[in-house]
């Protein structure tokens, strides 16, 4: 009986090892801000303030195993740095509400993206729906999508490792 346990232990590790699990990170600085495990796709959004023309701009991202895709970006006037054309093929720009909206862009932008905000940005992070923080201070913000060896995901998963979501609400 202890051969057939020292066995089952043993191919345990060992799928362990071979098999990965994605995992989708949002930091700022040093700080992780959100960590969980992917399960399927997952939508972020980001809110800010636009810091020349000080209107709102809304990005929505898919984050799916194979990467972080753009999915729409919307906005409230043209200036520096906003979008005057689709950006692809695929994309169109129509009005929604009091919004230009870009949608249908699906561009695969790899497992990391980055971008910074300072204070004046108001910037606010969404994952499915849920608030998950404000940025008060700014900074620089990345969304990663990581592969994890599946045991060290299981590993964090049974004791409380690093999948906690820290929310901040503002």
């Amino acid at each position: 009986m202890r051969t057939l346990t020292k066995i089952i232990f043993l191919l345990i590790i060992i799928i362990g090892l071979l098999f990965e699990s994605p995992v989708i990170v949002i930091s700022c600085g040093n700080h992780v801000l959100y960590e969980k495990p992917l399960r399927g796709e997952l939508r972020v959004i980001l809110r800010y303030v636009h810091s020349v023309e000080k209107t709102p701009v809304i990005e929505v991202f898919k984050v799916k195993e194979d990467g972080i895709f753009l999915e729409k970006f919307l906005w409230q006037s043209f200036g520096a740095g906003l979008p005057l054309e689709p950006i692809n093929a695929k994309a169109r720009i129509t009005e929604v509400g009091d919004f230009y909206c870009m949608d249908s862009i699906g561009e695969n932008l790899g497992y990391e993206i980055t971008a910074w905000f300072i204070p004046e940005n108001k910037c606010e992070i969404h994952v499915n729906g849920e608030h998950v923080v404000k940025l008060d201070g700014g900074g620089l913000l990345t969304i990663r999508l990581i592969h994890i060896p599946l045991y060290e995901a299981v590993f964090k998963w049974l004791f409380g490792g690093v999948f906690n979501c820290l929310p901040s609400k503002a």
